[in-house]
């Protein structure tokens, strides 16, 4: 009888793609400190960059309560926002990083204005 890999290599003679067992994405999760390299060891069927994508989708941390927010624990996830469900914040603790990224963003780019106007005085003389 056929199972795992064997079933996902027999039945389609188009793709190659391998579907992950729950063994090898629980390997994954129970080592969150590991590289993908080091992982590779652990999963010989598996490449590198495989890993990596598989650890971007899932995430290299799991938290025991995906419902409460990951910086405060103490407010539920703001789902009606699709960016703050993504990041996992609460609304408090979304709009602050949105502002501290704003913030950051508008001194960033005052910065380059001032680099760039700098330069073309340098040029207009």
């Amino acid at each position: 009888m056929l199972q795992g890999r064997d079933v996902a290599n027999r039945t389609s003679t188009k793709s190659t793609y391998l579907f992950w067992t729950d063994e090898e994405l629980e390997v994954i999760r129970s080592h969150p400190d590991f590289t993908a390299q080091e992982l590779c060891e652990l999963l010989p069927d598996r490449t590198v960059e495989s890993i990596r994508r598989k650890r971007s989708r899932i995430g290299r941390f799991s938290y025991p309560d995906d419902s409460v927010c990951v910086l405060c624990r103490e407010r539920p996830i703001w789902t009606e926002s699709n960016k703050a469900r993504h990041m996992m914040l609460c609304k408090g603790c979304f709009l602050k990083e949105m502002e501290k990224r704003n913030k950051e963003a508008r001194h960033y780019n005052a910065l380059r204005q001032s680099e760039f106007k700098l330069r073309r005085k340098g040029l207009k003389r």
